[in-house]
C-alpha cells in the first residue's frame, strides 16, 4: 500500500507542486532561475530626491490676513441683514387676509377629509357588526331547529313507546 495523505486543515503541497516550474503568482520563473531576487526593483535613495520634495511643499501662514477677516465680517452682516429682511417679509405675508383665507381654507378642506375618512370608518364598523349580528341571528336559528328536531325526535320516540307498551298490555 501507499503512503496516506495527511488529513490536516491545510493541506501540504506535494513534491511535484514544490518544483513547479511557475512563481507565486502563475507565471513561469525564468529560465536562468533567478526567481524573485531578480524581479526586485530597489528605491534609489540620493539628494536630488529630498530637494525635488522640499521644493514642492510649501509652508501656508499661520495668521489669515486683513482682507480675509474684513471679507468674512462682510459676509456676516449680509447673511443677517438678508435674514431681517426675510423674517420680516414673512411676518407681512401671514398678517395679510389673503393668508389668512388660504389658511382657513385648507383648514376646512383638512376637516372635510378627515371627517369623510371617519365617516367611511364607521360605515366600516357598522357593516362588521350588522354581519356580526346576522351570523349570531343565523347560528341562533340553527340551534333551535336543531333543538326542536331532537325534541320532535323524542317526542315520536316516546309515543311509539307508548304504542309498543299498549300493544303488549292489550295482547296480554
Amino acid at each position: 500500500m501507499g503512503r496516506s495523505r495527511s488529513r490536516s486543515r491545510s493541506p501540504r503541497r506535494s513534491r511535484r507542486e514544490r518544483s513547479s516550474s511557475r512563481d507565486r503568482d502563475g507565471q513561469l520563473a525564468s529560465p536562468t532561475g533567478g526567481g524573485r531576487k531578480n524581479r526586485r526593483q530597489y528605491r534609489r535613495t540620493g539628494k536630488a530626491g529630498e530637494e525635488e520634495e522640499a521644493a514642492t511643499t510649501t509652508v501656508l501662514p499661520a495668521v489669515p490676513s486683513v482682507r480675509a477677516q474684513q471679507l468674512a465680517a462682510l459676509e456676516e452682516e449680509v447673511l443677517r441683514t438678508v435674514e431681517e429682511v426675510v423674517v420680516a417679509k414673512v411676518e407681512a405675508a401671514m398678517a395679510s387676509p389673503e393668508v389668512a383665507q388660504r389658511i382657513a381654507a385648507r383648514l376646512r378642506e383638512e376637516r372635510a377629509k378627515l371627517e369623510a375618512a371617519v365617516a367611511a370608518q364607521l360605515d366600516e364598523e357598522r357593516a362588521a357588526l350588522l354581519e356580526k349580528k346576522r351570523r349570531e341571528q343565523d347560528e341562533a336559528r340553527r340551534q333551535q331547529e336543531e333543538l326542536e328536531r331532537i325534541l320532535a325526535d323524542n317526542r315520536r320516540k316516546v309515543e311509539e313507546a307508548q304504542r309498543r307498551a299498549a300493544e303488549a298490555a292489550a295482547r296480554y
